[in-house]
């Protein structure tokens, strides 16, 4: 499997203290180690290409070159939004997502996918295959 498939940290990250609850419930995952992902961006993702000006695709494909960019512009909308109510920018969101996650609103939160694998199998809650799976909205 190659170095970007591995979900647990292939540097050998400690694992962050936010993280170390989800990972005691989670059978696969790393109690020493980082691990990841952290969320996905969607429940399925699909887009459409234009490869060569004259045939559209369909595509289902994944991964951190897609979720990276759907988070970070969602982000930016939120900031955006909070510095407008008079609030601040939400800053480094991962301890956050994982309070929710463990806690009552995760349903509300997000899409928890319980079914496929990467190499991993997706379980209820947080596992290495969607880490807490799809936000709703509501984060």
């Amino acid at each position: 499997m190659g170095r970007w498939r591995r979900r647990i940290s292939p540097d050998k990250y400690a694992i962050p203290s936010w993280q170390t609850a989800a990972a005691a419930g989670c059978a696969k995952c790393s109690k020493t180690y980082r691990n990841g992902p952290d969320v996905r961006p969607t429940r399925i993702l699909l887009f459409t290409s234009v490869a060569d000006q004259t045939t559209c695709t369909a595509n289902s494909y994944g991964g951190t070159s897609f979720a990276a960019p759907m988070w970070a512009g969602y982000l930016a909308l939120a900031n955006q939004q909070a510095v407008a109510a008079g609030g601040s920018p939400l800053g480094f969101i991962n301890p956050t997502l994982y309070t929710i996650g463990l806690g009552s609103g995760y349903d509300t939160a997000f899409h928890d996918i319980t079914s496929g694998s990467n190499g991993y199998s997706a379980t209820i809650g947080y596992d290495l295959a969607s880490g807490w799976a799809a936000r709703t909205g509501a984060v």
